[in-house]
């Protein structure tokens, strides 16, 4: 028999911890079983995970003047992209066709699309409008309240580049350009 085993009964096994007076307590990894440490570093990714998922995709709280901004910003994206489709077909999808052509094609001669990848609403959630006439388009959001044709509208109305006395501007209805 190894020298370990010596002394001891053969028939009785000893299971008792043989520790010193003033020894340190037991170690964790010695009171806790491999299955509850698996457990626990599982619960703790969990909560890193979760607190890191919602930083990444928080967003602050819309303010009106950001609401503004970026409605300006996709009614301008829209005009360039309509500008590119009136260069190619010569001349802007009528208000039937509307901003639909820019993303499929409507039947108009030398479309080459599509001018951009989606429509997308303005930030309260309201489809963008689109009128036309030979001259000139009007592109507009219903502003916050949503009812078209009140003062809180953003417009941008675009000249023909055949009458070069206005050029494009973005404003609200109830103020126009000089």
């Amino acid at each position: 028999m190894p020298g370990f085993f010596k002394g001891a009964d053969p028939g009785k096994a000893d299971t008792r911890i043989y520790r010193r007076p003033n020894q340190d307590p037991l170690p964790i990894s010695v009171l806790i079983g491999r299955p509850f440490r698996i457990v626990l570093i599982l619960v703790l990714l969990l909560i890193i995970g979760s607190t890191l998922l919602r930083r990444a995709t928080y967003r602050p709280p819309a303010t009106d003047s950001y609401n503004l901004r970026l409605v300006k910003r996709n009614l301008d994206t829209l005009r360039i992209a309509l500008d590119q489709l009136r260069l190619h077909c010569e001349r802007f999808p009528s208000t039937e066709e509307g901003l639909v052509s820019l993303v499929h094609d409507p039947g108009m001669k030398d479309w080459n699309g599509p001018y951009i990848f989606e429509l997308k609403p303005d930030p309260w959630g309201r489809s963008l409008k689109y009128v036309s006439d030979t001259e000139r388009i009007l592109l507009y959001s219903t502003g916050p309240d949503g009812i078209d044709g009140s003062a809180d509208d953003i417009r941008l109305e675009v000249q023909s580049s055949d009458s070069p006395e206005r050029a494009p501007s973005v404003f609200p209805a109830n103020l126009r350009p000089r």
